[in-house]
């Protein structure tokens, strides 16, 4: 969903002077992939839409700055929901007993980590 935002918020907006002017008279779009591919595979995906779309570097300094924004902000409410977790959960309707099988694999599969660390390493 994160990845398709930007596409249907110009789908919305088609019609405005705004998209019209900005976004593909003077090339804006252009900063569009670039922040879809930092959502999508991060730095260097980034980078790489950056090359294919041929951003200009004034369009790619402004989209690094709004997806540090948008992750500073995302990271803030992915903390703040932490403590709503009890009512999270009741409304999407996870089960404690999903919640259990959940944790007890991420044991199982940290151990497991653990133990191929130990033996390769060593």
């Amino acid at each position: 969903m994160n990845s398709s935002f930007p596409v249907l918020l110009v789908l919305i907006l088609f019609d405005t002077e705004m998209v019209s002017k900005t976004l593909i008279t003077e090339e804006f779009w252009k900063g569009l992939p670039p922040i879809v591919g930092s959502w999508i595979g991060g730095s260097t995906s980034q980078l790489v839409l950056k090359e294919i779309v041929t951003c200009p570097e004034n369009v790619f300094l402004t989209i690094l700055i709004l997806d540090n924004i948008l992750v500073n902000i995302w990271t803030i409410l992915m903390f703040q929901t932490i403590k709503r977790s009890e009512r999270l959960n009741k409304w999407l309707r996870i089960s404690k007993l999903y919640q259990f099988c959940f944790k007890n694999t991420q044991i199982k599969y940290s151990r497991s980590y653990s133990l191929f660390l130990q033996r390769n390493i060593a």
